[in-house]
């Protein structure tokens, strides 16, 4: 009977040892966590790009919130702030043919085993002619570990600097 129970422990072990070896390699091969698939794509619109970055992660890990979104009217300069009622409402209605900016302040939450893991990031897209056009998007990985995205055309380069300082207008 003990040589059953020994035989039975040391498969058990095996078994532990290979299942937690499958989920580190899911969670590499996932990419970072917290991210809808896909998100965001070049050429989406306002509307679905706004909805997917306000929509709540139901038990997304790590947590990440929008803490605060600005939407600009980039059609003449300087670029006039969209009315955040009307987008908190659902009453905005960006023109199809409109170039707008979003620029939001994510925060990130991640709490394991007792420990608690914050983060935060600016994130920005730019939309010409009503399609994404450029962007810096940010997610977030395992204890809120910081993964950007920058995608665009060449004049996103000094919009680093610029399309974060919009949260400050």
């Amino acid at each position: 009977m003990a040589l059953s129970a020994t035989l039975g422990f040391r498969a058990m072990r095996r078994w532990r040892s290979q299942l937690a070896a499958l989920l580190a390699l899911s969670t590499l091969l996932a990419g970072p966590i917290g991210c809808a698939s896909g998100f965001p794509r070049r050429g989406a619109d306002l509307p679905s790009t706004l909805e997917t970055l306000l929509a709540p992660g139901e038990d997304a890990r790590p947590a990440v919130r929008v803490e605060r979104l600005r939407v600009f009217d980039a059609r003449s300069e300087p670029w006039s702030e969209v009315d955040p009622a009307e987008i908190e409402s659902g009453g905005f209605r960006p023109l199809p043919e409109g170039d707008y900016a979003v620029v939001a302040e994510l925060r990130c939450a991640w709490r394991s085993r007792g420990e608690v893991h914050e983060g935060e990031a600016i994130t920005w897209y730019y939309f010409r002619d009503g399609a994404l056009y450029a962007f810096e998007h940010v997610t977030f990985e395992r204890h809120c570990r910081r993964v950007p995205e920058i995608r665009g055309v060449a004049p996103a380069s000094d919009w680093r600097e610029t399309m974060p300082a919009l949260l400050e207008r």
